[in-house]
């Protein structure tokens, strides 16, 4: 039987309890890794695929989000099961930065209560305004951090299969936007 008790993720203080404001830092980058590959979805540690925001240039107003459109490319069915892995490498390429020493331990200890993509993140912000949708989230919890995966749900599947052609061109229009906006030098 599950118990909230048992969890150790409290998401109330104790009645009576004062918690003090949390603390938060302006954030920082501390390494990169690109998806490459298209359907194969290699991971490289490197920065291959950063972009970095540059407002496109008042004369190519309009953006025609249709420029392009017949050869958009989707994203692999397959990418929707690639879990953490890709953030499992980073951590290991990167584990000088990520983590810490355990008290009298060779052990080091993950400096992160949690870890997950940002679209799951962005998933449990919209949940109080997006009542229609459900959700299913896996959370293991290792040396004191909580590894987040959202799990497809049978819904998920289903809209992704009845996916209609003004839905893809939305996705596409997306995508299209990103490539006006985004750039691989800053301005």
């Amino acid at each position: 039987m599950f118990s909230k008790a048992n969890t150790g993720l409290r998401v109330r203080p104790n009645r009576g309890e004062i918690l003090p404001f949390p603390q938060f830092e302006k954030p920082r980058p501390i390494g990169y890794f690109s998806v490459v590959g298209g359907v194969l979805r290699e991971y490289e540690c490197t920065a291959q695929q950063l972009r970095y925001y540059v407002p496109p240039p008042a004369k190519k107003f309009p953006l025609d989000l249709n420029d392009g459109l017949s050869s958009a490319i989707k994203k692999p069915e397959s990418a929707y099961d690639e879990g953490l892995d890709h953030i499992f490498k980073f951590i290991f390429d990167h584990s000088d930065q990520v983590t810490k020493p355990l008290a009298a331990c060779e052990f080091r200890r993950l400096n992160a209560e949690f870890v997950c993509w940002r679209g799951l993140l962005r998933l449990l912000m919209c949940t109080p305004y997006e009542y229609r949708s459900d959700w299913s989230i896996v959370v293991t919890r290792f040396n004191g951090t909580f590894y987040l995966r959202k799990r497809d749900t049978e819904h998920d599947k289903r809209q992704r299969a009845q996916e209609t052609v003004q839905q893809q061109t939305f996705a596409s229009w997306g995508f299209k936007f990103e490539q006006y906006c985004l750039s691989g030098m800053t301005a």
